[in-house]
């Protein structure tokens, strides 16, 4: 956390096959926790954190509806607990079953290429 508050989210620290940050709009964010969770080696949601970044569209590129990848540096605005997310839902504990299925059957259709 602090290096990304010293330097800002450097695709070059991305550890999938592609060197990017990847992005997702508000209505995907849900989602990818999940995928993020999920993943092997990765952290439980109560140690993740969600960024929040103001963006140019000029300096994204669409992967798919909801989804966005940068390959330039960018400076976070804010960063808020993952944990904030899954009790937005009121009154009911996500479906973390079916986000982890939505997240494998995304990981299928793009042959791995998503690394969240």
């Amino acid at each position: 956390m602090a290096s990304i508050n010293r330097h800002g989210l450097l695709p070059e620290k991305a550890t999938g096959r592609e060197k990017a940050t990847w992005l997702v709009s508000r209505s995907q964010i849900v989602w990818a926790i999940a995928h993020t969770a999920t993943k092997r080696d990765k952290a439980a949601i109560p140690k993740l954190l969600v960024y929040r970044v103001e963006v140019s569209r000029s300096k994204i590129r669409r992967f798919r509806r909801g989804v966005w990848r940068s390959f330039e540096p960018l400076r976070p605005i804010g960063c808020e607990p993952a944990s904030a997310y899954t009790l937005s839902y009121p009154g009911a504990e996500p479906d973390w079953d079916w986000l982890a299925a939505e997240a494998e059957a995304l990981d299928a259709l793009t042959n791995g290429h998503f690394l969240g």
